[in-house]
């Protein structure tokens, strides 16, 4: 009977720790994607866990404004880095407001990025055509020396480095307006501009709401508008805008002269009528790294 009751005992004893066990899994689990998700615990540049950057936070976490005027210019910079070509809308590689959440960018999507940010810093082909066939080939030289321009790798390398931390890996060619070739031999990319981006007049306006510091978190909040072409017709051959409160279909002015919508600003006084979008950097030797853009309204 002693027996009995002790295997009773003890088969009760397995179940309430297997109980005890699984319900440590599950809560630990949802701790690890909770954190992944709100960027305490990050991932490294090849995107696996990386466990030496665990973030120190408190249990008061709480975002404060950031007031040191160096710190502001270098996440502004790079809030427009990550969107470096403000006019064309239809033709940014890739366009970030796509998705309600960005956290992921793979490395051929990133390196677009780096060179549509260094647009300012090409500079007038000086390798000679022969030089470049060797290494593109017949197919892309005519397009390259005919009034185009290069960087150097050790440039896009830097700028890399500056918004995601490590280094490129692979060096694609991007195709697209404009188009980035990958030169092995001389060590450059060419861009080519040669690309048509039609006659629709189309602008984006940003406004920097605030920037904050939450522990090694950085976050950058900035309002976003748009004007198109208006496709509704009228009599007069002047083309008409429409400005939109962001990336959708909700007209904020209607029908405005292309004069109206090159001035046309968001400030202070109007910018909580348009989308917000916050961008989140991740501060580690004294560089701030991308780690995610959302639109939160």
């Amino acid at each position: 009977m002693v027996k009995n009751e002790n295997k009773k005992n003890k088969n009760k004893g397995l179940i309430i720790t297997n109980i005890i066990l699984i319900v440590i899994i599950i809560v630990s689990g949802l701790l690890i994607y909770i954190s992944i998700d709100e960027g305490i615990i990050l991932f490294n540049k090849t995107n696996e866990l990386d466990t030496n950057k665990i973030i120190k936070n408190t249990k008061t976490s709480e975002e404060k404004t950031i007031t040191d005027s160096n710190t502001i210019v270098e996440l502004k910079n790079k809030v427009n880095y990550l969107n470096a070509t403000k006019i064309y809308i239809d033709h940014i590689i890739p366009n970030l407001y796509k998705e309600e959440k960005i956290t992921y960018i793979d490395e051929k999507a990133k390196l677009n990025i780096v060179l549509e940010s260094l647009k300012n810093d090409y500079t007038n082909i000086t390798i000679p055509q022969s030089e470049i066939e060797k290494s593109l080939g017949l197919y892309y030289v005519d397009s390259v020396v005919k009034d185009n321009k290069q960087i150097s790798i050790d440039k896009v390398q830097k700028r890399y480095n500056e918004l995601f931390g490590g280094s490129i890996n692979n060096f694609y060619h991007i195709e697209g307006c404009p188009t980035f070739l990958y030169d092995s031999i001389n060590n450059l990319y060419y861009e080519i501009t040669k690309c048509t981006k039609g006659e629709t007049i189309n602008k984006e306006y940003t406004y920097d709401i605030k920037y904050t510091m939450d522990n090694n978190l950085a976050y950058v909040y900035v309002s976003v508008g748009t004007a198109f072409e208006s496709e509704i017709n009228n009599n007069s051959n002047e083309k008409k805008l429409n400005i939109y409160k962001g990336y959708t279909k909700a007209i904020y002015k209607e029908e405005v002269s292309i004069n109206d919508a090159l001035e046309f600003k968001i400030d202070k006084d109007n910018y909580k009528e348009f989308d917000i979008y916050k961008y989140k950097f991740f501060k580690d030797d004294n560089n701030y790294y991308f780690v995610s853009v959302e639109k939160i309204k």
